[in-house]
């Protein structure tokens, strides 16, 4: 039952974004890049709205604080990878053969930079359900032959 559950797990989680990253995004390496840093970006966002949250004790106990704060730091990423975005695209297009050949204002460029940013999220959303979807795993020692450690995740 649990390689059951972490394969369905699995494909209700990442079939979508993982589709839409080998039919559209993987086949042009400006796009797979667009992708990665979009998610850098997302991922500075939530780093920084935690260590937020850490540092500041009131709002561990206040969820309707941290929630518009998280949003918040979620736009201001989205806004800085934008104008990133904007400046690459200018000094990549000013070859004359790049911009023809490989083009950064057309619909593939905004699928990546939104599968990047959404990939990420639905990473962190999905990724503990489906590996807690596994239950038990062993983990057997190299340096005790005989001592095994069970792992709840």
């Amino acid at each position: 039952m649990g390689l059951g559950l972490f394969a369905g797990c699995s494909l209700v989680g990442f079939c979508v974004p993982f589709a839409v990253f080998v039919l559209l995004v993987a086949w042009r390496a400006q796009l797979l890049i667009v992708a990665i840093t979009s998610s850098f970006f997302w991922l500075v966002s939530m780093v920084f709205a935690s260590l937020v949250w850490f540092v500041i004790p009131v709002l561990n106990q206040n969820n309707w604080l941290m929630v518009p704060f998280g949003v918040l730091c979620q736009e201001f990423a989205r806004y800085f990878f934008f104008r990133c975005y904007a400046q690459a695209e200018g000094s990549f297009s000013v070859v004359g053969t790049n911009a023809i050949s490989f083009p950064l204002t057309d619909f593939y460029s905004a699928v990546a930079a939104g599968l990047g940013y959404g990939s990420l999220h639905t990473i962190m959303i999905y990724g503990t359900i489906v590996f807690n979807s596994l239950g038990l795993l062993l983990f057997l020692s190299r340096f005790l032959s005989l001592a095994c450690f069970f792992v709840i995740l």
